[in-house]
This record gives structure tokens, C-alpha cells and sequence, in this order.
């Protein structure tokens, strides 16, 4: 993954990017239940997350900086 996000313009890149963070999603257990039960939705390069407090955002953006290191994602903190 490139700075600014997936390039749209290479067909299977979105595609990729949905595979591999689907991966690096499933394998954190805090991030898993979010996922699986519809509190993140991941598609081409973005991540929607909806959350019922500022705590839970927050409890959740930090378990979500440990995929930056384990498996290279970025988080646009800009957008977060």
C-alpha cells in the first residue's frame, strides 16, 4: 500500500487490499467481533467503523495501530 491508498486504476489492488485486511482484521480478537458482527465494514481502500461511544472509538483506534506495525497498514489519522 502506497501513502495515498490502494490505486483504483490496477483492478485486482482493491481487491487484494480487501484480502489482507480482512486477514489482519480477523486475527485481533477485539477487532474480530467489531468486524464479523457489523461494527466495521471494509471496502477497496477504506474502513468504515461505527461505534456507540468516544471510548469505545478510542479503545478501537489503538488496537487498530498495532496492524501498522505487524502488518504495514496505515491509518489516514486525518480521516480518523
Amino acid at each position: 500500500m502506497r501513502g495515498d491508498g490502494v490505486r483504483t486504476r490496477e483492478r485486482t489492488l482493491p481487491l487484494l487490499f480487501n484480502v489482507y485486511v480482512e486477514e489482519a482484521l480477523l486475527t485481533n480478537p477485539v477487532l474480530k467481533d467489531e468486524y464479523k458482527y457489523g461494527g466495521m465494514l471494509a471496502y477497496a481502500d477504506d474502513l468504515v467503523c461505527t461505534f456507540a461511544s468516544q471510548p469505545e472509538v478510542e479503545r478501537i483506534i489503538r488496537v487498530m495501530e498495532t496492524l501498522e506495525n505487524r502488518w504495514g497498514l496505515r491509518m489516514n489519522r486525518k480521516k480518523s
